[in-house]
């Protein structure tokens, strides 16, 4: 590991600037730098909304938005729970900090909607193994047509594990080839599709969205929520033997 960082730290001041460049121009400078996004179904990665579009997303890496920026070619506002300060300085995009408070994350999320278009991981949390967690409802309450989109990451050399590891580390440990995999899906209308049934949308979609982005993604559900998931570590530790 140690060996790789002063190439690691290279990679990723290069890239860091990168970003920062306009939209049109960073990205395709950034594949000279070895990183690789893969787009499924590119027709329906688009939005003809200036603001508003409300993308519901699993949640493997802090760089999850910036590859979905690049995929609709547009800036793009994140909302996630588990998020360090480092994490927000350092972001390339722009990131709003949740406080588990239902009734102030929930307008939080309403403001940004009206202003911008919004990317949610109703997982709260990363989740680097093939799993997806249990999705929160509250996403279903914040517009009637939501976005699905699968996200899958390859690492060329390291592995990264949901409990252990600072997240904000994410773009040194990627490695040279870095790969993203992204798999888009028409928008759900929650007042027009069979599954969303006015009075149990809260229950429905989730489940359904659930098995879609295991579908797409390969993961498996695992049904632990994002509080279940700040414990792997205690499971970690050695097992004892006999």
């Amino acid at each position: 590991m140690f060996m790789w960082l002063p190439m690691g730290f290279t990679l990723c001041f290069i890239r860091a600037i990168i970003v920062t460049l306009p939209v049109e121009i960073k990205f395709p400078i950034l594949h000279l730098t070895g990183a690789n996004i893969g787009i499924s179904n590119p027709e329906l990665a688009t939005t003809n909304q200036a603001n508003g579009a409300l993308y519901a997303c699993n949640h493997r890496t802090m760089l999850d938005t910036v590859v979905l920026s690049y995929c609709l070619r547009t800036h793009l506002t994140a909302v996630a729970y588990s998020l360090s300060r480092v994490s927000e300085i350092l972001a390339p995009v722009k990131l709003a900090r949740l406080t588990s408070n239902r009734e102030q994350d929930a307008a939080l999320r309403h403001k940004l909607l009206s202003q911008v278009n919004l990317v949610v991981y109703p997982e709260g949390t990363t989740c680097r193994e093939p799993y997806l967690l249990r999705l929160s409802p509250l996403f279903t309450e914040m517009s009637d047509n939501i976005f699905p989109v699968a996200i899958a990451c390859h690492a060329s050399i390291f592995y990264g594990t949901t409990a252990r590891g600072l997240k904000s580390l994410d773009p040194l440990f990627f490695g040279p080839f870095p790969e993203h995999g992204t798999w888009w899906r028409r928008p759900l209308n929650l007042l027009g599709d069979r599954v969303c049934i006015s009075s149990s949308r809260n229950v429905l979609v989730p489940k359904w969205l659930s098995c879609q982005l295991c579908t797409w993604a390969g993961d498996k559900p695992s049904g632990l929520s994002f509080g279940h998931s700040c414990l792997v570590d205690f499971f970690e530790g050695p097992r004892p033997e006999g």
